[in-house]
């Protein structure tokens, strides 16, 4: 009796374990689909790029902009508009220095007089009360007028500058330049200290057909040829139009070569 019993409890068992296999792999199946059939395709997955995130290649740019560099103290010695405004300015720190000259000769004048009169005289305090006036007045005078200049000669280097930089802007906007850098173009002389010390301390060691120097100077002068009144010192203006194809310049024969945008 307790064979049959064990019997009974154990057959009861083995059923409950088939039905709840059945029911575990009909779950199954109808959370993950139909597993397609043997020898099928499997559905292919993007594989990540090694060592890189998703979002980093997606972000990285396609490519590089080009780097240039430029002469700007070598721009300025070649720009016509700037050195004839500066030129004017030199004529007339030439006139001021005239003037002075002059007007202390006047007043050497007055000292001589002074011995021609006893010290302490009413002739003589009048005499020496009118030359400190006209001494301090010429100084007062001569300071304003430098001032004056000193003006000029910053708002010539601004405006110029200014120039310079939107021709370099619309040149890189041509050509999608990335970065122009300040290069130095002096030659190293060994019996020159000055240029020794030049060369020495360039930001750039060394760069290979980048100089868009002389393209530059073409530029602004031609700038100043077109904005120029007639009889007139060129005015500083910026012309529209990109780099002639194929240019080439002295400093540099093989001058930069972009595609324009």
């Amino acid at each position: 009796m307790k064979s049959s019993r064990y019997l009974a409890i154990a057959a009861t068992a083995a059923v409950s374990f088939l039905t709840a296999g059945a029911v575990l792999a009909q779950n199954t199946g109808a959370g993950l689909g139909t597993r397609p059939a043997t020898g099928g395709a499997r559905p292919a997955t993007a594989a990540p790029s090694a060592g890189v995130p998703a979002a980093a290649a997606a972000a990285r740019p396609a490519s590089t902009p080009p780097v240039v560099v430029i002469d700007i103290s070598e721009v300025f010695k070649q720009h016509s508009s700037f050195n004839q405004q500066l030129n004017a300015l030199k004529d007339e720190i030439k006139t001021l220095d005239a003037y002075y000259q002059a007007e202390q000769k006047k007043i050497v004048g007055q000292r001589d007089k002074l011995s021609s009169f006893n010290a302490g005289s009413p002739e003589y305090k009048k005499l020496e009360e009118d030359i400190a006036r006209m001494a301090s007045d010429l100084q007062v005078e001569m300071a304003l007028k430098q001032k004056n200049v000193a003006e000029q000669e910053a708002k010539v280097y601004f405006n110029t500058y200014n120039q310079i930089y939107k021709q370099v802007e619309m040149f890189a906007d041509s050509y999608g330049i990335g970065l122009v850098l300040r290069h130095n173009n002096v030659q190293m002389d060994p019996q020159k200290r000055d240029t020794v010390l030049q060369g020495v301390n360039r930001a750039i060691v060394f760069q290979r057909n980048l100089d868009i120097t002389e393209e530059i100077i073409k530029r602004v002068n031609a700038a100043n040829v077109a904005a120029a009144p007639a009889g007139g010192v060129p005015r500083q203006g910026v012309p529209a139009g990109g780099i002639p194809a194929g240019a080439g310049t002295a400093r540099n024969p093989a001058a930069p070569s972009f595609p324009k945008r």
